[in-house]
């Protein structure tokens, strides 16, 4: 801080002592803003688990102003901090003991996520600072000012209660918690790299019809839809696991642009396709979203479709799914595929036949369950460990290997509870035109 002296001016001298006279310069003070930051969630699983919450390790910059000659100057930034994992933050330091008024901004980034704005897209700044505090009136004595709770709710001040930033609070807390899930499972599940996810994600050139939600295959940037008019929005769980599926394959497959391909020729990557490829990666980042959501929020686990179902045709498709081939082109042909594998006794279900009319729908449980069975019992990260190197496969799982048989192949020689026979059983478990039942290959006796 810049003191002004008054030259010095000789009084007196007495004894050889000078006297001198100066005016007393302004002393430093210490400065403390301090709050929490907190969320009151609007994705439905976040509220209904937690209400609100504390938003960790996001930026906070505090910018404060005093009097200059009368009038109130501009602002002037004290040190950036995070908040801690109670969202508490506090920043500290050193000034003049002249009253201040105070601004403060948090800004959703960090080594693991960053949650873009709409227009991050054509913008050098991706990541915006949105404002949570900005005094206009009144002023603080120096030391400790506590702002108290600053909550992202429909009763905040600023931009606490834009529709934009208060998303991006529940983005925040919804993909931490995933991206810590998956790296509890162990290193070789982390995600890789920053995750960075835009919403809302919309053009001013191409037509809200031809907008989607996507994971780029390229980029690795997550997009999450909201049409321009607001009619339709993809600001919910499911979508924003599913892409962050999509976001989890990408680091551990190769080949995945055959996703670009197919979206440049079919304008579609759901549904029945000509490429297993895309329909793997679709019907994987399905069940990463249901599998995720589970290990987050609890609930029961989703059952494959039955074999009456897919013949009739799978949700998103008007045509018959009756062999092994289209089921591996359509994408909720895959998700029935992850999910028979990791279905925990699956001896006692009935998978139907192509003639039959029940179990409609899923598989259904048998009025009567076998005995001496024993099923393969594969777990969420087990499914997620196949597509890693290890057991005599020294890369990630590659395009040639996304079809059903050579899936389950690489599944039964990766996986400890699974053998090559279990291997062979679940995929005719999943071909549409097959009759064998899970009881036929797991229980003695075949019954």
């Amino acid at each position: 801080m810049l003191r002004t002296l008054l030259l010095p001016t000789v009084c007196a001298a007495l004894g050889g002592a000078v006297f001198l006279h100066a005016e007393d310069a302004r002393a430093d003070c210490p400065w403390t803003v301090r709050g929490k930051l907190k969320v009151d969630h609007r994705l439905s699983e976040l509220a209904s688990k937690f209400d609100k919450s504390a938003l960790a390790n996001v930026q906070v910059r505090v910018s404060a102003k005093e009097k200059v000659m009368g009038v109130w100057g501009t602002w002037n930034a004290w040190p950036t901090v995070r908040t801690g994992s109670d969202g508490a933050f506090s920043v500290s330091a050193t000034k003049n003991c002249d009253g201040r008024r105070f601004k403060i901004e948090v800004k959703f980034q960090d080594d693991d996520l960053e949650v873009r704005h709409e227009h991050s897209t054509s913008s050098v700044e991706k990541v915006k600072w949105y404002t949570i505090l900005d005094e206009s009136s009144g002023e603080h004595a120096a030391g400790t000012t506590d702002v108290g709770d600053k909550i992202f709710s429909a009763n905040g001040a600023l931009d606490l209660d834009e529709d934009e930033p208060w998303a991006h609070a529940d983005i925040w807390v919804l993909y931490r918690m995933a991206i810590a899930k998956a790296a509890s499972f162990g290193s070789e599940f982390a995600f890789s790299g920053q995750v960075a996810v835009k919403y809302p994600h919309n053009s001013d050139v191409a037509p809200d019809d031809v907008e989607a939600s996507y994971c780029n295959p390229t980029t690795k940037v997550i997009y999450i839809f909201r049409s321009n008019d607001g009619s339709e929005d993809h600001f919910d769980t499911d979508a924003l696991l599913h892409e962050l599926g999509h976001r989890w394959a990408y680091n551990h497959t190769s080949g995945e642009i055959c996703l670009t391909e197919t979206l440049l020729l079919q304008g579609s990557t759901h549904g029945l396709v000509g490429d297993s490829c895309v329909a793997f990666h679709e019907g994987f980042a399905a069940y990463f979203d249901d599998e995720m959501g589970r290990a987050l929020f609890g609930g029961t686990k989703a059952l494959p479709f039955a074999r009456p179902t897919i013949n009739d045709g799978l949700p998103g498709s008007a045509t018959a799914i009756t062999s092994e081939s289209l089921m591996q082109r359509h994408d909720m042909g895959w998700w029935s595929v992850f999910h028979t594998l990791s279905t925990p006794l699956l001896h006692k279900y009935d998978f139907g036949t192509s003639s039959s009319s029940t179990p409609a729908d899923r598989i259904a449980t048998l009025a009567a369950i076998p005995v001496g069975c024993s099923s393969p019992d594969i777990s969420f990260p087990e499914v997620l460990s196949v597509f890693n190197p290890g057991n005599g496969f020294t890369a990630a799982i590659s395009r040639q290997e996304l079809t059903i048989e050579g899936f389950l192949e690489r599944a039964a020689a990766r996986l400890a509870d699974i053998d090559a026979a279990q291997g062979e059983l679940i995929e005719s478990l999943v071909d549409p035109a097959s009759s064998v039942q899970p009881r036929s290959g797991l229980c003695e006796g075949g019954k």
